[in-house]
């Protein structure tokens, strides 16, 4: 999602956070073997549009007890007091987070409610990466996904994700972008993948599928409206998923 939107729309995320305090189990699939890898997935919009495939493809290849959490319009700071209580609470043995960029909420604004400096919300998200990282402590590992780049060519926070991953020996860099910006090139429409349902316009001869939305941000083909999830098949969702999960799977091997 932007950083940049309307004062409408920030209003409704600033009510939104309200209720993300208590939102471990939001969305989650969890099984009750105590034997499983506990896994926790958290993040923005991209997260949440993508929360039914990836739990569909965690599930099928068993061997997990997970959560995936998410809520649109969230920075890493507004996650805080969740990520302390999935830690003492379900307790993960690995955590794969995600986010884009957004900077709507009061931790990502200065006390007088004014927008941080370009220096400012790099450094911001930056140290706010490896306050996760730290509150998890060294012996939970770490996945940073990297969301594919936007149509404006935006890869802040996928480039700090790369620059901190080499610095700790339990953080793993992972490109959400593989299978919906392979290459960090935009694509609005991609060759469809074995296996998944393939609806979109033939280009060049070859049918494709739509991997990202109106907005060139998210993955629904169709706007659903802010926040709210997409009813019809997403296969940039699906793409983002399975880049999630396969980290998760690499992390476990």
């Amino acid at each position: 999602m932007s950083r940049r939107r309307g004062d409408a729309v920030v209003g409704a995320v600033l009510v939104a956070l309200v209720a993300v305090v208590g939102l471990v189990g939001a969305a989650a699939c969890s099984g009750s073997g105590s034997s499983k890898t506990r896994v926790y997935v958290f993040g923005d919009s991209l997260v949440f549009q993508s929360t039914p495939y990836i739990t569909k493809l965690i599930d099928e290849r068993g061997g997990y007890d997970s959560q995936v959490a998410s809520l649109a319009g969230t920075a890493t700071c507004d996650w805080f007091p969740n990520i302390t209580m999935a830690r003492d609470q379900f307790h993960p043995t690995i955590v794969a987070m995600a986010f884009s960029g957004n900077a709507l909420g009061k931790c990502m604004l200065h006390a007088n409610g004014t927008a941080l400096s370009r220096a400012e919300y790099i450094a911001k998200y930056t140290a706010d990466t490896k306050h996760v990282i730290a509150i998890f402590g060294p012996h939970v590992t770490i996945d940073l996904v990297g969301t594919p780049v936007n149509g404006a060519g935006d890869r802040t926070i996928a480039d700090i994700y790369r620059r901190l991953a080499p610095q700790y020996p339990n953080t793993h860099f992972v490109d959400g972008g593989k299978y919906v910006t392979p290459g960090d090139k935009f694509a609005m429409t991609l060759p469809c993948l074995p296996g998944e349902p393939c609806t979109g316009p033939i280009v060049r001869g070859v049918r494709n599928d739509i991997v990202r939305s109106p907005d060139k941000a998210h993955f629904c083909p169709v706007d659903p409206g802010f926040g709210k999830p997409c009813k019809i098949y997403a296969s940039g969702a699906y793409r983002f998923a399975l880049a999630i999960v396969q980290g998760i799977e690499a992390a476990t091997k």
